[in-house]
C-alpha cells in the first residue's frame, strides 16, 4: 500500500471513531449496536478488498477490486451519514 493510500486508509478510520462516539447513548441500544456493527463490516470489507487489490497483478482483478473498493466506500460514507443524521434526529427530539 503507497503512503497516499496508508494516509487516506488512517484518515477515513479517524473519521469513523469519531463518528461512532459521536452517536449517542440514549439511542436504543439495539437500533445504536446495529448501525455500529455495520460501520464495522463496512471498515473490515474495505481492509479485505485493500489487501486483495495488493495480492493480485492481473490487470482484471486489478480492476475488480477498485470497482469492489469504490462500491464499499460508497456504502460505508452512507452509513457514516446515517449515523450522523439519526443522532441529529435524536438529538433534536431530547431537546
Amino acid at each position: 500500500m503507497d503512503k497516499d493510500k496508508q494516509v487516506s486508509t488512517a484518515w477515513l478510520l479517524g473519521s469513523i471513531l469519531k463518528n461512532m462516539r459521536n452517536l449517542k447513548a440514549s439511542e436504543t441500544g439495539e437500533e445504536r449496536e446495529l448501525i455500529v456493527n455495520e460501520i464495522r463490516n463496512a471498515v473490515d470489507e474495505l481492509e479485505s478488498i485493500r489487501m486483495y487489490f495488493n495480492s493480485v497483478n492481473d490487470p482484471e482483478l486489478l480492476d475488480y477490486a477498485i470497482y469492489r473498493e469504490k462500491a464499499a466506500i460508497l456504502r460505508l460514507s452512507y452509513l457514516l451519514k446515517k449515523a450522523k443524521y439519526d443522532n441529529e434526529i435524536l438529538k433534536s427530539t431530547n431537546m
